[in-house]
């Protein structure tokens, strides 16, 4: 049934309070995952799923279908991986499964237009799991032994390596549905267990497209925020803002057909 785009936020940001709903580059931050989803030619339909009525109402001024999902008690701990979890228990139950799913996480927003297009003409192309990832000149990696000094672990100039962006994932409906059962919460044990568990199911080599290295950046905290933000308007969005999103998607329509959600803004 074609591509699923699943967008997450919640409300109760520790770092960066209401980090989803503040404004980013004149929008929303959880705004622009979903005007990007809704602008690739590939995607069928957007979903939001949050706990938090604010954000709620935004997705759903920006176009998106609305999953309500519960205030579990350990909100601080859930894992990504139980939310898709639970956004495709209601989809399925709403319309049934898709071919395709797309997770998109508000956090990392430095996609270009044409982003979302690319990781899923791979996807479907190959039928596994697309990432993006930059490639990152030279390599030095260090630990920390004691609570003021690290210990070099790996130094090499000539070595290049590729930081993958996982704000933007594609895969296998059915295979990302099996992945997701395992893994609860963000807790070290409860991630080790489900690693031993699924270490067979994640290939260690993954399909990528190529992105650039400040596409990796995330909203976090304020000051990657705002760093964020200049990087969306300087490389971007430009004077545009999402105008450049609505240009692309006219340019490149779903089956001929215009978008109506564009008229919300």
């Amino acid at each position: 049934m074609g591509v699923a785009a699943i967008v997450i936020a919640r409300g109760g940001s520790i770092r960066l309070p209401g980090k989803n709903v503040r404004p980013f580059c004149g929008h929303p931050l959880v705004a622009w995952s979903i005007v990007q989803a809704l602008s690739s030619r590939l995607v069928d339909t957007v979903w939001l799923s949050t706990d938090d009525d604010d954000i709620a109402d935004i997705g759903q001024l920006y176009g998106a279908e609305i999953i309500r999902r519960p205030d579990w008690p350990d909100h601080n701990e859930v894992s990504g991986n139980r939310v898709f979890s639970h956004a495709m228990d209601v989809i399925e139950e709403r319309v049934g499964a898709y071919d395709s799913i797309l997770t998109v996480l508000p956090t990392q927003p430095l996609r270009f237009p044409q982003d979302i297009d690319g990781i899923l003409d791979m996807h479907l192309r190959v039928g596994e799991r697309v990432v993006q990832a930059a490639q990152m000149r030279e390599c030095f990696i260090s630990k920390m032994v004691h609570p003021r000094r690290v210990r070099t672990v790996l130094a090499d100039k000539r070595m290049s390596h590729y930081q993958v962006a996982g704000g933007t994932v594609a895969q296998r409906w059915e295979w990302f549905r099996e992945m997701v059962g395992g893994l609860e919460s963000d807790l070290d044990a409860d991630i080790n267990g489900w690693i031993e568990d699924v270490e067979d199911a994640y290939d260690r080599d993954h399909w990528f497209v190529p992105c650039r290295p400040f596409q990796c950046n995330e909203t976090d905290v304020l000051e990657e925020f705002e760093i964020c933000e200049m990087l969306m308007k300087y490389y971007i969005a430009e004077e545009r803002g999402l105008a450049v999103y609505k240009e692309y998607a006219e340019a490149h329509p779903k089956n001929g057909k215009a978008n109506a959600a564009w008229d919300s803004y």
